[in-house]
């Protein structure tokens, strides 16, 4: 059996992956990673302000992933 795991970096350079959902199909798992990082976008360009940050470059140093997962029984 195999899951799906949606995988999130915060930083590439001093982090490793952590496990953010599993899930039971692969376009699940990009579902959720696709609606994760529309949110972490929005809150990194408008901030908790709501101000707009221009010359900001959102989510450059965190990586997202898509792992299948073997599952044993």
């Amino acid at each position: 059996m195999k899951v799906y795991a949606f995988e999130w970096c915060d930083c590439v350079f001093e982090s490793g992956y952590s496990i953010q959902s599993l899930h039971a199909t692969k376009a699940g798992a990009y579902k959720a990673m696709k609606r994760t990082l529309f949110e972490r976008w929005n809150e990194s360009r408008w901030g908790c302000s709501g101000r707009f940050k221009p010359n900001d470059t959102p989510l450059i140093y965190e990586s997202w992933r898509v792992r299948t997962i073997e599952v044993l029984s």
